[in-house]
This record gives C-alpha cells, sequence and structure tokens, in this order.
C-alpha cells in the first residue's frame, strides 16, 4: 500500500539503569540485562529521514520528512522481545496525514 526510502540514518544506543526508566504499559515488561550488580535495559534513539513515501497507486505523489524515535527493549507477556516506541517525534504538518492513513 506504501513504499517508502529510508535515508541519512544515526542510530544512537545506550544502556541505562532500568529503576531509571518510567514503567511500560502493562505486559510489557524492560528486558533486562544483569551487569555488575546492577539491571540495565537498552535505549536507543533513531534519528532518519524518510523520502519519497507514496501510495503504491499514485507513485507520482511523494513526499519526505525527517523523523526521531526513541525506544526502548522490552519483552510481551510470552517474553517474545519487542521494541517499545517512547515517543516518535515528527514535523507538525506530517501528523494530520498518518492520523488519515
Amino acid at each position: 500500500m506504501l513504499r517508502t526510502t529510508v535515508r541519512d540514518c544515526l542510530y544512537l544506543n545506550w544502556a541505562l539503569p532500568t529503576e531509571v526508566l518510567p514503567a511500560p504499559p502493562h505486559p510489557l515488561r524492560y528486558q533486562r540485562h544483569f551487569w555488575q550488580g546492577e539491571d540495565w535495559t537498552f535505549v536507543s534513539a533513531l534519528l532518519f529521514h524518510q523520502d519519497s513515501l507514496h501510495f503504491t497507486a499514485l507513485p507520482r505523489l511523494r513526499f519526505g520528512y525527517p523523523q526521531l524515535t526513541f525506544r526502548a527493549c522490552v519483552l510481551d507477556e510470552e517474553s517474545v522481545p519487542s521494541v517499545l516506541f517512547r515517543r516518535m517525534l515528527v514535523p507538525a504538518w506530517v501528523a494530520p496525514g498518518v492520523r488519515l492513513v
């Protein structure tokens, strides 16, 4: 239905003490890594440019925008590793279109 190209990516990772992070929504839980007597959780920031986003039925109508996401590694209720998006920052003009699609 939609096609895009992602370019100019910057991917940053941190290991933060789990107790400093806000509680994830139920039933998710942080994926913890025990090291030197403390629980750590990996979090990341991903900055990229979404380019040439278009409907496959309308290939000539394309647009692009920058995006920044903040996310954390979590486990779901069946202990399947997942990613929890804490924030997704895009230009203000993108939000109405995303809600429409």
